[in-house]
């Protein structure tokens, strides 16, 4: 991650000067010892982008885990928004919900092998962070995320939009079901696998990632994006795809400012073994810029034409060696996913 007209180097400050509190935080949100006693295997976000304008998004997550131990009756999730219903199966579950934190009542005692899917239905206005950077923008030009806030408590930030295990160990897969108006595209980690019109200007896009990754690095953007196309020869034997994304009237820009991409990945390769993802991918928002994995939010103010941020386009993709793939386990030590980077 890096802020908005900065260098990494900010964030990597950011996090040598954590308070300790927040690696001792033992609240359920952010609190890392639920991993040790379930794992939630993948997490489906069906995420409705149509009221633009009035900040609300609405949402179901069907969240799929299993118990590591036995007696488990409870699942703990974070969720900053009001939740409407939890079911199972269609059966609703009771639940409790105050501040961050939601509780889950499972009406039954679970162990290993008892794998559960249940479905948060939830809505609102999400919060974006004091600082300014971080949570769910509901712009009238761009609805997108940044999962990472400078000023929460822990930093990590995919409660501000869907519900999880909002610290940096637990990794999940994702899908994105993801619908949009007024012909509104939209871009999410990992690969598209289908787009049903549904009519009347509203369209469904179905994205998904096969790599688990922790909350904070799910990423969906939407606005009336058009991708530019590529591919890049891994030294692994395979083509990657590339997309860089942006508005029609930024893609000029964009492709001067990220002329240098090739060589930046090339070097990373070089250095650092094959490229792991299954897309290098860079979305242009209102400002990040964040290592979201294949769906880097960018800020379009930087991709002005020059190779003045270049280094910030560089660095973004050297997340995907690190920190992406292998996270921090507190915030204390995220100076070693942005050290790497940088």
């Amino acid at each position: 991650m890096a802020a908005h007209l900065s260098t990494a180097a900010a964030a990597i400050l950011l996090a040598l000067c954590v308070p300790s509190a927040w690696a001792q935080d033992v609240r359920a949100v952010g609190d890392i010892t639920r991993s040790d006693s379930i794992d939630l295997l993948h997490t489906r976000i069906d995420l409705d982008l149509t009221q633009v304008g009035t900040g609300i998004i609405a949402a179901q997550a069907s969240i799929r885990f299993v118990p590591q131990v036995n007696g488990i009756t409870t699942l703990p999730l974070d969720l900053q928004l009001p939740v409407d219903s939890v079911l199972r199966n269609g059966v609703q579950l009771t639940f409790t919900q105050a501040n961050e934190e939601l509780f889950v009542d499972l009406s039954g005692s679970f162990g290993p092998g008892d794998t559960q899917t249940v479905d948060v239905h939830y809505h609102g206005d999400p919060t974006v962070d004091a600082s300014g950077w971080g949570g769910f923008y509901t712009l009238s030009t761009y609805q997108y995320d940044l999962g990472v806030a400078f000023n929460a408590v822990p930093h990590s930030y995919g409660r501000a939009w869907f519900p999880c295990f909002d610290n940096f160990v637990e990794r999940c897969t994702f899908e994105f079901i993801l619908r949009t108006s007024n012909d509104r595209t939209v871009f999410a980690n990992g690969s598209l696998l289908g787009v049903n019109d549904l009519g009347g200007g509203q369209r469904e896009h179905h994205w998904a990632i096969h790599e688990p990754i922790p909350s904070y690095l799910a990423s969906v953007a939407s606005t009336n994006y058009v991708a530019v196309r590529d591919t890049f020869p891994s030294i692994a034997g395979n083509l990657v795809p590339v997309t860089l994304v942006a508005r029609p009237q930024d893609t000029t820009d964009m492709k001067a400012s990220f002329v240098h991409l090739r060589n930046a990945f090339n070097t990373f390769e070089r250095w650092f073994g094959p490229y792991r993802w299954e897309r290098v991918g860079y979305v242009l928002t209102s400002q990040g810029a964040m290592e979201h994995p294949t769906n880097i939010c960018y800020p379009d103010g930087i991709a002005d034409g020059t190779l003045t941020y270049e280094g910030t386009m560089a660095h973004e993709l050297g997340h995907h060696w690190f920190g992406d793939l292998i996270t921090c386990r507190t915030a204390e030590e995220m100076y070693i996913n942005e050290g790497a980077a940088e």
